[in-house]
């Protein structure tokens, strides 16, 4: 199956999906015909009483064929007129349009229509919750200090172990321990990686651990005296931003590596964005060390941080936030945070939409500068959808009564059956082309975001927001 492929089924499977309000007015539409079949019986049993016994002035001299030409007119009229069409057009043809927005203009592949209405509903706090390694760094750090290591093969049986594990902070130590490869002479055995904690392994009969954590690294929570040296700089390179990992060999410190993530160059404008423009909650949950996610959050401009989570406590947070009454949009890799963006309102994953996860996600970005856009386009295609109901109804309430004879006898004014045909298919009309401005909107909005589409070229190796 090729990526094209895998991206289409999905752009297809998000359009054949029904949102909320759909299966509502679904509801109403499968009841509408046989109501306006009632309706019109109805009317033509009343309008021939009123012809027979007291006929308005304007029908007193008609023939009795003419009165039944008039009252079948009225009933022809009101079956013409009023069709559920624009009804059954108004939530699907938002979401047809909002879809292909999303994935032309936003880089975003959307998997459930549902995303639009639970992400655009503004009558909800939404809390937005933030991975850290991968979402809003780069997912690529690289090794800036080091202390220790004097040992050559302890640095080989670190770099063997961590090759075991597909963190990017375990391949950055890998390929710094052992440059030149890893050595394949060395053997690993029961690889263990404990998220939010570290891995350790058998490397050779010597048991292995690197991790954040420096007393659970040398297997004991009494600290020796000798290792002070190694928690002073360890907590020195986290206030400074930097993930330190210990390791340890048969229980005894190697020495510590510090690393750090470059940020995405999108990562404070999206987070000023969403605090600002969008007026939504931003937090940041990260696995490294409470100092260093600090730090991160402190430079981002994000006042809600959370360290040293495990994907556990990621989950708990977005229950909490569920809890107070927020809706709650979990931004991750797709890989790492699974469990945390199956749980959220709104799933997010940063990546290509075919190399990630995407059972867990709901959505899949391209790139983080489609985020806030996403959201004010959900907003917007929710606001259209509401606005597209609203005149299929009002459409309704106004012509029926029209078609029905209302104003014959005040005025002789009836709405024929010719007439009441192309009102009909002028509010199809209407509602079909309040959805295509979705499209408008968006490109007006974002067509000109050079550095969006620049993004979305990148990751999809075509050109967008150029047609």
């Amino acid at each position: 199956q090729t990526a094209l492929a895998r991206i289409l089924q999905l752009v297809e499977s998000a359009q054949a999906s029904k949102p909320a309000v759909q299966r509502a007015t679904d509801k109403v539409a499968a009841v509408f015909v046989p109501a306006i079949l009632a309706f019109c019986a109805i009317v033509v049993c009343v309008w021939a009483a009123v012809a027979a016994v007291s006929p308005p002035e304007r029908a007193a001299d008609m023939t009795d064929a003419e009165k039944a030409l008039l009252v079948f007119r009225f009933a022809l009229s009101i079956l013409m007129v009023a069709c559920p069409c624009a009804l059954g057009l108004a939530t699907p043809t938002a979401v047809v349009v909002a879809t292909g927005a999303a994935a032309t203009r936003l880089g975003c592949l959307v998997k459930d229509a549902q995303v639009f209405e639970v992400a655009g509903n503004r009558k909800r706090k939404m809390a937005v919750v933030l991975d850290k390694t991968g979402t809003l760094t780069e997912g690529e750090p690289g090794v800036t200090k080091t202390i220790g290591f004097e040992d050559s093969r302890a640095k080989a049986m670190l770099a063997a172990a961590e090759a075991n594990s597909e963190h990017p902070i375990a391949t950055a130590i890998s390929a710094w321990a052992a440059p030149d490869g890893v050595d394949s002479t060395l053997t690993v055995t029961g690889f263990e990686n404990i998220p939010g904690v570290g891995v350790k392994c058998d490397v050779d009969g010597h048991l292995v651990r690197a991790g954040g954590d420096l007393s659970w690294v040398v297997g004991s929570e009494t600290m020796a005296e000798g290792l002070m040296e190694y928690v002073q700089w360890m907590q020195r390179e986290r206030d400074d931003g930097a993930v330190v990992v210990a390791a340890a060999v048969d229980g005894v410190v190697q020495g510590c590596i510090a690393l750090k993530d470059r940020l995405r160059p999108e990562s404070a404008d999206l987070v000023h964005q969403l605090r600002y423009t969008l007026d939504l909650s931003v937090w940041m949950c990260s696995g490294d060390h409470e100092a260093t996610a600090k730090k991160v959050a402190a430079d981002l401009g994000i006042e809600n941080v959370i360290g040293q989570a495990k994907p556990s406590d990621k989950m708990a947070l977005i229950r909490r936030l569920k809890l107070n009454g927020n809706t709650v949009l979990m931004v991750g890799d797709g890989v790492n945070d699974g469990p945390a963006l199956a749980a959220a309102d709104v799933g997010v994953a940063v990546g290509s939409g075919v190399d990630v996860s995407t059972d867990a996600s709901d959505v899949v970005i391209h790139s983080l500068r489609g985020l806030a856009p996403f959201i004010a386009l959900s907003r917007q295609t929710l606001k259209t959808i509401w606005r597209n109901l609203f005149w299929a109804f009002i459409f309704n309430i106004i012509m029926l009564p029209l078609a029905a004879g209302i104003l014959y006898p005040p005025t002789g004014i009836t709405l024929p059956p010719e007439v009441a045909g192309v009102a009909m298919a002028c509010s199809s009309l209407v509602v079909v082309t309040n959805s295509l401005s979705i499209q408008y909107w968006t490109k007006s909005r974002y067509g000109h975001d050079e550095d969006l589409s620049k993004a979305i070229r990148e990751a999809t190796g075509r050109k967008v927001g150029k047609e």
